[in-house]
């Protein structure tokens, strides 16, 4: 008997040592410039500024992180900043983050003495497979920094906010992001075929054991 139990719980361990937890991976990297350009990112008190990158999912996918790289001009004026997923506008000339279909926003405090990626970690932002825009807004009236361009690896299209409208920015400029989530929709573990299985056969062996033990009982 005791082997028997021995056995079961042997079977039902290996069957969850072979549940395979979905990790998050970097979406979008852009990278860091080797040589940084500014761009400014400023509060209401100086004009408004925003920036936004596209970027595609082919999958349903929990974004998990998103970062900006930035600068408060040596911590001087910190402030608030908010992250925001648009959908994609595609009725102008060019592509531009389509604000009517706001998805997620977060804030996040900025108070780096330099260059650094800045932005929101934890998150479990649910999106469908699609194209979308990830945005870094100055929300804090005095906050003023900069957003580096020049990045490594560039996403498909880039725009900024000035002058109360959103417009396009030539791919050169290489705005700075980081995406992370996890692709299928999901951040539990995710159990394979096969973990299926040998959990049930498990299970059905349990079953099958308590139930001659309670015969012999009668």
């Amino acid at each position: 008997m005791k082997k028997r139990i021995l056995s079961l719980v042997t079977l039902l361990s290996l069957t969850l040592s072979l549940t395979v937890s979905a990790q998050a991976a970097m979406i979008v990297d852009t990278g860091i410039p080797g040589t940084v350009y500014d761009m400014g990112l400023t509060g209401s008190n100086y004009g408004q500024t925003k920036y936004a990158g596209q970027f595609v999912l082919n999958q349903g996918t929990v974004i998990t992180a998103v970062r900006g790289y930035v600068d408060t001009f040596g911590g001087r004026w910190s402030g608030i900043v908010d992250a925001a997923i648009y959908g994609n506008n595609t009725t102008g000339r060019w592509p531009l983050p389509d604000v009517a279909t706001e998805f997620w926003r977060g804030q996040f405090s900025v108070t780096n003495t330099s260059y650094s990626w800045e932005g929101l970690s934890g998150l479990n932002w649910n999106l469908k497979a699609g194209t979308y825009w990830l945005a870094i807004e100055a929300t804090t009236p005095g906050f003023y920094g900069k957003f580096a361009r020049n990045a490594s690896n560039y996403m498909p299209w880039y725009a900024n906010f000035n002058n109360g409208s959103w417009n396009a920015l030539d791919k050169a400029n290489g705005l700075c992001f980081q995406i992370e989530g996890v692709a299928g929709g999901g951040s539990a573990p995710v159990p394979e075929p096969s973990t299926y299985l040998l959990f049930s056969l498990g299970l059905g062996g349990l079953a099958l054991w308590k139930r001659r033990q309670q015969r012999r009982l009668m």
